[in-house]
């Protein structure tokens, strides 16, 4: 009866343990402020060994989907261009027979922004991680900054920095 729970278990433990989605990119948001009322959103994916994510700049109905940002339309912010990435390796994929643009490892998207109104700027990042053999399907992630807090935060260590340096 012993064997019988002990195997019950192992078994079950097992099964929970494959049936879990392997998640192989984990995304960080970030702000820094770069003037008055703009700052840059900096959106940081690091990415597992032999895993990669594509580029924004993949275009056409066929491969892989690129890494995309929505934003909330508000009156409250303003986009400053468009998303900003790092150089992409750019190779042949045998899977989907097509010259692809891709990240490994890690790399960080940006996006500028002007605050007219607002202290919070949303929205929702669509990505596909694929590597030599298989693609787990689009992951879709939402993501806030609050801005607002993030300047009062620099205020508040540029005010300390200086009372250091007056001691």
């Amino acid at each position: 009866m012993l064997r019988f729970l002990l195997g019950a278990i192992l078994t079950v433990g097992t099964l929970f343990t494959t049936a879990q989605i392997h998640n192989p990119v984990k995304w960080s948001f970030d702000s820094k402020q770069i003037s008055g009322d703009e700052y840059q959103l900096l959106f940081k994916a690091e990415i597992e060994e032999h895993w990669h994510i594509y580029s924004n700049t993949l275009s056409g109905d066929e491969g892989p989907l690129p890494t995309e940002f929505t934003f909330e339309k508000s009156n409250d912010f303003e986009l400053i261009g468009g998303i900003v990435e790092p150089k992409p390796i750019k190779e042949f994929d045998k899977n989907f027979q097509m010259e692809l643009l891709f990240f490994d490892d890690e790399v960080t998207f940006t996006q500028n922004v002007k605050l007219n109104n607002s202290t919070t700027v949303k929205g929702e990042l669509t990505f596909m991680v694929c590597d030599d053999s298989k693609c787990l399907p689009p992951d879709y992630i939402e993501f806030s900054f609050d801005l607002k807090k993030s300047a009062i935060k620099m205020k508040m260590a540029e005010s300390k920095k200086e009372e250091k340096t007056e001691v």
